[in-house]
């Protein structure tokens, strides 16, 4: 959670710089804030420096690389294919990015206002237990499972987690929320940054 307050605060920074006479508005740092952190926004990302564009991408994946580790470990997988879990970890980036998302504001007062996030939503638990039950599937009657056996459940495991993330569509349930933005010294930002940053995950669930 720290780590995206830090980033989320860099964007905010990196933003107010490149503007010349007057700082964005609130929903462009707003729209700006939901695509790195569902989408890992490539374009939102140029501004900032090596360091943080890194770090975003090691907080989207990181998690989840724990987790596959996790799965494959708990089968008796000791050394999973990381090949087979790149091309896993870049559809499950892809589906991110089919998340649909639309920022518009509501109210306006004079130094706060408040917008309306419409985002789609990435279940990628329910996801995984349908891919571990698939896998499952395909060795369904063996007993003693040899080193035979666990590649083709890590196999399995992996091109099924792969087709459901390309199969994905994060469009058919869209939720909305409204987020209070607050403007310091012309730079807008959430009124309550924690707050935020949890009801954007909650739309990408784990």
């Amino acid at each position: 959670m720290k780590q995206w307050i830090t980033i989320l605060l860099s964007i905010l920074l990196c933003l107010s710089l490149a503007s010349c006479q007057r700082g964005p508005s609130a929903e462009d740092v707003g729209l700006a804030m939901c695509k790195l952190y569902v989408h890992g926004d490539t374009e939102v990302a140029s501004m900032l420096s090596d360091w943080d564009v890194a770090a975003v991408r090691d907080h989207m994946e990181q998690d989840f690389y724990h987790q596959l580790y996790s799965n494959l470990e708990a089968s008796g997988i000791e050394d999973p294919d990381e090949t087979a879990l790149n091309e896993v970890i870049s559809a499950l980036m892809d589906a991110r990015k089919r998340i649909p998302l639309k920022v518009e504001t509501v109210e306006t007062e004079k130094d706060r206002v408040t917008l309306q996030i419409t985002v789609g939503s990435l279940d990628i638990g329910e996801i995984d237990a349908t891919a571990a039950q698939r896998a499952l599937e395909e060795i369904k009657g063996r007993s003693d499972l040899s080193k035979e056996d666990l590649d083709d459940l890590m196999q399995a495991y992996t091109e099924a987690l792969k087709a459901e993330f390309d199969a994905s569509d994060p469009t058919e349930v869209q939720t909305s929320f409204t987020v209070k933005f607050i403007e310091n010294e012309g730079v807008w930002l959430p009124e309550e940054m924690n707050r935020f940053i949890e009801q954007l995950g909650q739309h990408i669930r784990r």
